[in-house]
């Protein structure tokens, strides 16, 4: 049987503000009522494990204030999985979702969507948008192809934009 709200707030309580789980119920070992709930997994996720299920505390506060499990993804806006206040947390697509994460780690520029062109010895700038890779141009500093990047990236990813230029 899939976990309801009903169920989720009966067992815990979601401090939206703070983004803290707290047990409302004694629930054996250290989970006691009145103790927080939850452990951090290796992501960096915090997980609660609930009637036997492992879960990731950002999809049960989804569920606790709407209701309803998310329809794809739910996003950490600030990128920091820590961080699961409500004002932190927004629905998202798995490509809006990808949109907000960090360079690839295996990038030579350390900056998203900057590659160094090596047969022409500048740097391309490339955004993927709607499952289509689109190219930016080529530019003479690696910083100059991180501004057409950035503004691409304002234009076709809306709310869910990640800067690659560091902003003051």
């Amino acid at each position: 049987m899939q976990l309801t709200a009903q169920r989720l707030r009966a067992l815990l309580h979601y401090d939206a503000e703070t983004g803290a789980w707290i047990w409302l119920v004694n629930r054996g070992g250290r989970a006691k009522a009145g103790s927080p709930a939850g452990s951090p997994n290796s992501d960096g996720y915090l997980q609660i494990m609930v009637d036997g299920d492992l879960l990731k505390a950002h999809v049960l506060a989804w569920l606790y204030m709407t209701g309803g499990w998310p329809v794809a993804l739910v996003d950490h806006c600030d990128t920091d999985r820590a961080n699961n206040r409500w004002a932190n947390l927004r629905e998202a697509t798995y490509e809006q979702n990808a949109q907000n994460g960090p360079a690839h780690c295996d990038s030579k520029t350390g900056l998203r969507g900057v590659s160094w062109h090596k047969r022409l010895k500048k740097f391309q700038a490339e955004i993927t948008a709607g499952g289509v890779r689109r190219h930016l141009g080529y530019f003479d500093t690696r910083e100059a192809a991180a501004v057409a990047r950035d503004q691409a990236a304002a234009t076709y990813h809306g709310e869910f934009v990640r800067f690659t230029v560091l902003r003051a």
